[in-house]
């Protein structure tokens, strides 16, 4: 507590007390907030650290241009860094997914939409794999992205397996329709022969001579008896 002096002296000496008072305050918020920071700083570092462990993370422009990308982004591309700075996410695509899908996905994140999904990629040596992709848009002041980032987690190979058998099945399914047509096919032409060859057992077999004209007059039909008298 200050207290208040007559004299001109001592009310300066209580204006310096005040001010170094304040100061001090003002230091230890000073500090107090650096350390808060500091602490920010050390848990994003470690938050980070964790990200790059699990999963791969990639940061492109407004227009789908690659940034940055972490090591494990390079490691699944297989690629360097130098090599995919300034590509775009089209450089590696697996051909799997439609022109839809991927519109779909654009018009979400320009929107300022998280997007989220399974995505199936190619690497430098044409191998593909499966990966959940969570990409976040980065709005600006005008309300509109500035960047994109997208994560990426390993799908495991289960789903890859589970991928070969429904392809299996889908490629079974295919012959197994294709073989039911042949058969169907081979059924309605053994119908069609027995039928024929009854027909000309009963013809062969008629008594009387048979014959069988067209409105022109020209004989499209005549059993054994018939031909032996022409």
């Amino acid at each position: 507590m200050l207290i208040p002096l007559e004299s001109a002296e001592g009310m300066l000496v209580a204006a310096t007390i005040r001010e170094i008072a304040e100061r001090k305050r003002f230091e230890k918020a000073v500090e107090e907030a650096l350390a808060s920071i500091r602490g920010q700083r050390k848990e994003l570092a470690d938050q980070k650290l964790a990200l790059d462990q699990h999963a791969s993370v990639a940061v492109t422009d407004a227009q789908g241009t690659i940034t940055h990308g972490n090591d494990k982004f390079c490691a699944i591309r297989q690629h360097s860094r130098d090599e995919l700075i300034g590509q775009n996410h089209r450089i590696r695509k697996s051909g799997h997914h439609s022109k839809d899908f991927f519109h779909q996905r654009f018009d979400a994140i320009a929107k300022g939409t998280v997007w989220q999904g399974e995505i199936k990629n190619r690497a430098k040596d044409r191998s593909t794999c499966w990966v959940e992709t969570i990409m976040v848009p980065l709005v600006g002041p005008d309300g509109k992205p500035q960047q994109y980032v997208s994560i990426r987690t390993d799908i495991p190979k289960s789903k890859l397996a589970v991928e070969v058998l429904v392809d299996k099945a889908l490629e079974l399914s295919r012959q197994a329709e294709e073989l039911s047509r042949s058969l169907q096919a081979r059924e309605t032409q053994t119908r069609m022969l027995q039928s024929e060859a009854r027909s000309r057992g009963l013809l062969e077999a008629a008594p009387d001579d048979m014959v069988e004209g067209n409105p022109g007059g020209t004989i499209v039909l005549l059993n054994v008896q018939a031909g032996k008298q022409c």
